[in-house]
């Protein structure tokens, strides 16, 4: 049985679950407002002040600025529309932690990973945003935002790769390079 591969979006909204879970909650739980502010500031700092001053509002209970929403990216609205759907219907929320599986999330990334190596530039911008964000997470996701450039630009020595990852992130970054293969012998 092959593993369903998530949609962009689907990708998007899990690498930036926590930001949104936080944001709806934190229109009605102190603590998670605090949880939010600390996140929307990194978002700050990442380059991306528009979809900070909309979730920003969205944690005071304010409606977002039209002008701001002008200035989203693509992924950008994609979390913006995961937080809206969450406060319209809090089931719509991703999961707060979804059990990790290097396996379900590697041929996706190895999908964009192969598109963007091939020129495609909606690859390599979404590539790009995602592997900014897995940064900000830190940890295995930080060291993988970190590699997917050398990634793209067809490094596949799993060791230097690897290099300071703990038992998952090898594991992932295994999974990615297996899909690859086959990908990069055309």
């Amino acid at each position: 049985m092959t593993a369903r591969i998530p949609t962009r979006e689907e990708q998007i909204v899990s690498v930036h679950a926590a930001l949104i879970i936080r944001v709806v909650r934190g229109r009605t739980d102190p603590l998670a407002a605090r949880e939010a502010a600390e996140l929307i500031g990194g978002l700050y700092r990442g380059g991306h002040p528009a979809l900070a001053r909309i979730l920003g509002r969205i944690v005071r209970s304010a409606k977002p600025d039209a002008a701001d929403e002008t200035a989203l990216s693509d992924d950008e609205r994609v979390v913006l529309n995961a937080v809206l759907q969450g406060i319209d219907d809090p089931a719509a929320l991703p999961q707060a932690v979804a059990p990790f599986d290097p396996a379900a999330a590697a041929p996706g990334l190895a999908l964009m990973i192969d598109a963007a190596a091939r020129g495609d530039p909606h690859a390599l911008h979404s590539l790009s945003e995602m592997a900014e964000a897995m940064i900000q997470v830190g940890g295995d996701m930080g060291r993988l935002g970190g590699i997917m450039r050398r990634l793209v630009n067809g490094e596949r020595d799993a060791e230097r790769l690897t290099h300071s990852m703990g038992a998952l992130g090898i594991s992932l970054v295994h999974a990615i390079l297996d899909q690859l293969a086959p990908l990069t012998q055309h």
